[in-house]
C-alpha cells in the first residue's frame, strides 16, 4: 500500500483541508484511498507518530508502533484500499518548538526519515503547504497569544526575521530525507481556497471529478479585535498594527527582508527538479521556472474564490 502524507505546515489551510478529506471520505474510500486525519492518530495505537526520533527508549516503542502500523495498513488494503493519505500537521513538528528554536520545523529531516522507517518505505508522496515568511510566523504569534501565551517582544521578532532557515531548507531536508520518493509543495496564498488542487498535487493525478466542497475557515488565528485585551497599550517596537486588520509584529524593513529572501528560495526551489513537484499560479513570480498551475485544474476550481488568508491568518 502507498503512503501519501499531508504534514502541513501548520496555519497553510490544513484544517479546511482536513475538513474536505472527512467530507468526500466515503467518496475517495470508493476510488481506493484512505484517509486518516488527526483525530484518527492523536488518541489510541497510532498516537506515538507525532513523537521526534529519540534515544533507545523512544527506538523500542517505534518497534511497537511499527508492528501496530503494519496491522492498521493491512486491514486498509483488505478492505480495499490501494493508497493511505494521511494529513497531520504535526508530524512535521509544532509551531511551540518552532518558536522554541526561532526557526521553522528545525528536525524535519530526522522526523520523516523516523516515519520512513515506521511506514516501512511505504511513503511515496509528501505534501508541504508554503507561506510567505512574514504573514506565517504572524499568524503562529497570533495563535498563541489566542490561546494565552506571552506577548513576543522585539528580540524575538528580531530574531524571527533575521534567522537564516526559510521553507528551501525545509523542502531541501524533507527531499533528501525521501531520496526516490516525491515532495509535492503549493503555495498556500495560491492554493488555499482550492482543495481540490492541493489533493491532485498530494495524489500525483486528478481526483474524481464529484468531490463535495467544504466552507473556508475554520481554525483562525484571533484578529486585532480579539488579541487587542491581550496587547499592550505600548506596543514594542516593530509590531504594527496590519492594514487587513490581521496582526503584523514585523516592521516594513523586516517585512522587506522576510519576502526578499522567501521569493528567492521560491525561485531557487523553482529550479530543482529531483524528488520535488511545485504547483503555483502562473507567473505569480516570474523566473521561478518550476511553479506552474496545478494540471489537476478544471471548470470547479478554474477561479479562485478569494485567496485572501480568511480562517489561517
Amino acid at each position: 500500500m502507498d503512503v501519501i502524507l499531508h504534514i502541513g505546515a501548520h496555519r497553510t489551510g490544513t484544517t479546511a483541508f482536513q475538513a474536505y478529506l472527512q467530507a468526500n471520505r466515503a467518496r475517495l474510500a470508493a476510488e481506493g484511498t484512505a484517509i486518516w486525519l488527526p483525530a484518527d492518530i492523536r488518541a489510541g495505537p497510532l498516537a506515538g507518530l507525532m513523537k521526534r526520533p529519540g534515544g533507545r527508549a523512544r527506538a523500542l516503542a517505534d518497534l511497537r508502533l511499527a508492528r501496530r502500523l503494519n496491522r492498521a495498513l493491512a486491514r486498509l488494503r483488505d478492505g480495499g484500499a490501494s493508497r493511505l493519505i494521511l494529513s497531520e500537521e504535526n508530524l512535521l513538528g509544532t509551531m511551540a518548538s518552532c518558536l522554541s528554536v526561532g526557526m521553522p520545523y528545525g528536525d524535519a529531516w530526522g522526523r520523516m526519515r523516523r516515519l520512513d522507517r515506521l511506514f516501512g518505505g511505504r511513503i511515496r508522496r509528501v505534501g508541504l503547504g508554503l507561506r510567505a515568511p512574514a504573514p506565517w510566523w504572524a499568524s503562529v504569534l497570533a495563535f498563541r497569544l489566542g490561546r494565552g501565551g506571552p506577548v513576543p517582544d522585539a528580540a524575538l521578532i528580531d530574531r524571527l526575521a533575521s534567522q537564516g532557515r526559510g521553507w528551501e531548507a525545509v523542502a531541501t531536508d524533507l527531499a533528501a530525507a525521501l531520496a526516490g520518493r516525491t515532495l509535492a509543495i503549493w503555495e498556500f496564498e495560491t492554493l488555499v481556497s482550492r482543495p481540490r488542487l492541493v489533493l491532485g498535487a498530494l495524489l500525483g493525478a486528478a481526483p474524481p471529478a464529484d468531490l463535495v466542497r467544504v466552507a473556508h475557515g475554520r481554525n483562525a488565528a484571533p484578529g486585532m479585535a480579539e488579541l487587542a485585551a491581550r496587547l499592550p497599550a505600548s506596543l514594542p517596537p516593530g509590531m504594527a498594527h496590519g492594514k487587513t486588520g490581521r496582526w503584523m509584529p514585523f516592521s516594513p524593513a523586516q517585512q522587506a527582508l522576510l519576502a526578499a529572501r522567501h521569493a528567492a528560495e521560491l525561485d531557487r526551489l523553482g529550479r530543482l527538479a529531483a524528488g520535488i513537484e511545485i504547483f503555483g499560479a502562473t507567473g505569480s513570480r516570474p523566473g521561478a521556472g518550476g511553479w506552474k498551475e496545478g494540471q489537476f485544474d478544471d471548470g470547479q476550481d478554474r477561479r479562485l474564490e478569494g485567496t485572501r488568508a480568511e480562517g489561517v491568518a
